[in-house]
């Protein structure tokens, strides 16, 4: 894990437990503490490729779309579900992070074509949080 990556998690988790405890963060101290890209969102029941994926109601219905959306830098969350597709993440989406919404074990990549590898990166410092992959290929 690259030292950015480190950062934006632990900014991340810290906004998310303060926001919890019922405080508020001055705007000076929440300076840098943002993710750099943009948020994009994924649900394979609800979601539609031709929407923008910027926020739930307009999500994407597949990975793949919202990748392509993508900008690198960006993360895209993922709403329960098995997706079957086979999903590249190109070099030139690096810093990619993509983050499964929901319990362990709840956003999964399993592409029904035979021999299909579900995921391949070709992209550096690329995140998965809580995201399965099964596939027969390698990638």
């Amino acid at each position: 894990m690259t030292y950015s990556q480190v950062k934006r998690l632990l900014s991340e988790q810290f906004k998310a437990n303060f926001s919890a405890a019922g405080a508020t963060l001055p705007a000076e101290a929440v300076r840098g503490l943002t993710t750099a890209g943009t948020r994009r969102y994924v649900d394979g029941a609800n979601g539609n490729n031709s929407n923008s994926g910027l926020d739930w109601d307009n999500a994407k219905a597949t990975i793949a779309a919202a990748i392509t959306a993508a900008s690198a830098g960006d993360e895209i969350h993922i709403a329960p579900g098995e997706y079957d597709e086979a999903v590249t993440i190109a070099r030139a989406k690096s810093n990619l992070t993509l983050i499964g919404v929901g319990n362990r074990g709840s956003v999964f990549i399993a592409p029904s074509t035979t021999n299909a590898t579900a995921m391949t990166i070709e992209a550096d410092d690329v995140t998965l949080n809580n995201v399965g992959c099964d596939g027969d290929g390698t990638g």
